[in-house]
């Protein structure tokens, strides 16, 4: 009876070092995972209520803000994740450890706290947590990257380049766009959240490339944490000729070192 025990319990203890081993291994795929498709990662393994606790500023953000983060095809081979210990118990598994993260502008290097739940036999990422270390700048100052969000968001929409456009822009829930062009479109000066939606996914449909480019002059940026607001004259032109001017105002978000457009108004001089 004590040796039939005793396979018992060696079993036992055999079966939850394996299970301890497959979460464990499980996490250093995902680390691989979201490596190479973020967005993919993001969309696959979080569950619909998760929670993100951000380290630069205690915002909270929900799985859509998560998602609406990442670009499609934009990969983070530099991300590195240094595991400190992983707890497992049952159908909660708790990760620890410091996360280096490169942004086009800016390295973070954070402490995380993540928390999983195994949901009908697939684990699932439920909360995230994340402390600041350190967090540098990689030379480009934030006036030179509110600029550049500025133009690119001009120039893809002149290339019709549909996918670059929309990744100068913030949430869509609450961004909003400004221009008396619009009143022809949509009949209003201003669409916001699922009016700047739809009317994003219709131009996406018909745009094409115009031949237009954008000078930019006096243009002026302030900064204050993680908002901006920029303010500039645009002049297009098509060839030497040109297509007129106008007075444009950008107000900016920083999301994950990135600036991103959640405003935008346009004034025809």
């Amino acid at each position: 009876m004590k040796k039939l025990f005793l396979i018992f319990a060696l079993i036992s203890f055999t079966a939850s070092q394996l299970e301890a081993q497959t979460f464990e291994s499980f996490y250093k795929k995902a680390i691989e995972d979201y490596k190479k498709e973020p967005k993919r990662y993001i969309q696959k393994t979080c569950s619909p209520d998760f929670i993100f606790i951000t380290g630069h500023s205690g915002e909270f953000r929900n799985y859509d803000q998560m998602v609406s983060i990442f670009s499609e095809d934009k990969s983070i081979p530099n991300y590195q994740a240094d595991i400190k210990k992983i707890v497992e118990s049952g159908d909660i598994a708790v990760v620890a450890g410091i996360s280096i993260n490169p942004q086009p502008n800016m390295i973070y290097k954070d402490a995380f706290t993540y928390t999983f739940h195994k949901m009908k036999g697939e684990w699932k990422w439920v909360m995230a947590h994340h402390t600041k270390i350190d967090y540098k700048s990689l030379g480009i100052s934030d006036e030179e990257a509110v600029k550049q969000t500025c133009e690119n968001e001009t120039k893809y929409f002149h290339e019709a380049d549909v996918k670059n456009w929309d990744s100068q822009w913030g949430e869509s829930a609450h961004s909003e766009y400004h221009s008396q062009y619009l009143k022809e479109l949509i009949k209003t000066p201003f669409a916001k959240g699922e009016m700047l939606v739809r009317m994003k996914s219709n131009v996406a449909k018909t745009i094409k490339p115009d031949g237009l480019v954008s000078k930019v002059t006096d243009f002026e940026a302030r900064i204050n944490g993680n908002m901006a607001w920029a303010t500039y004259t645009q002049e297009d032109f098509k060839g030497e000729t040109s297509d007129g001017k106008s007075r444009q105002l950008r107000i900016l978000e920083k999301v994950n070192g990135s600036w991103k457009i959640v405003c935008l108004a346009i004034q025809r001089m």
